[in-house]
């Protein structure tokens, strides 16, 4: 069997319906679109059945999860949001007769808004601690790089996990969810530890440490 042709354009079509209708036979059709005798009857048969050149709806593979199905897997995910997908598809396939793989599952909590994030936590400042946060930077305002800056140390820590990370997961959507327990999430606790840096101007010393459950421990420190 030879190697089936493109689909047929709609504009292809109407010319096609156009012609038979002025009393073209299927041949000289044929003729003068190069398109195949036989697939103009069956476009002309087709019209005569429905009275349109459009393709009817198709079929295709039916769903493995229905509209009703995707509605309690939705329920569930948003009463329980720290589950895992494995554990959520166990839980569906349990009360389902046709099993379906976890990412079937993660394809339909996607077509519904819904996705797995990672929980930041959110840093709450005081009104007092930002009117004295407030008081500091207009206090430093004129402070000049070689009067006052230079003899400030400039530091930040950086947190280092060995492993796996330790975040928690949950399933949020666009719709306002409540706050999630912390006991109902899924935690991954790996071995980690911080880095500390401290750097300044030119001839003060630079240090570097590293706090370890809870001890900080100097690594180095150098001059320059």
């Amino acid at each position: 069997m030879g190697r089936r042709s493109g689909e047929l354009d709609t504009p292809t079509k109407q010319l096609i319906v156009c012609l038979k209708r002025k009393g073209q036979r299927n041949a000289d059709v044929e003729k003068l679109l190069k398109v195949p005798e036989s697939t103009i009857r069956s476009l002309w048969k087709k019209f005569c059945e429905r009275g349109s050149v459009e393709n009817a709806p198709r079929s295709g593979r039916p769903p493995k999860i229905s509209v009703r199905g995707e509605t309690n897997l939705l329920r569930s995910v948003r009463k329980s949001r720290g589950k895992i997908l494995r554990d959520i598809t166990k839980e569906f396939n349990q009360v389902k007769t046709v099993q379906v793989h976890p990412v079937t599952v993660r394809r339909a909590l996607h077509r519904n808004k819904i996705f797995r994030r990672v929980v930041r936590k959110r840093v709450r400042v005081k009104d007092i601690n930002r009117k004295k946060r407030l008081a500091w930077c207009l206090q430093r305002r004129r402070w000049t790089v070689d009067n006052d800056w230079n003899q400030v140390i400039f530091s930040d820590e950086s947190q280092i996990v060995i492993g796996q990370n330790h975040c928690v997961f949950v399933w949020v959507g666009e719709r306002p969810v409540r706050p999630i327990a912390p006991s109902a999430c899924t935690h991954h606790v790996r071995q980690r530890f911080r880095l500390w840096c401290g750097a300044a101007s030119p001839g003060m010393v630079l240090a570097l440490c590293v706090r370890l459950q809870g001890i900080l421990m100097l690594i180095n420190t150098m001059e320059f």
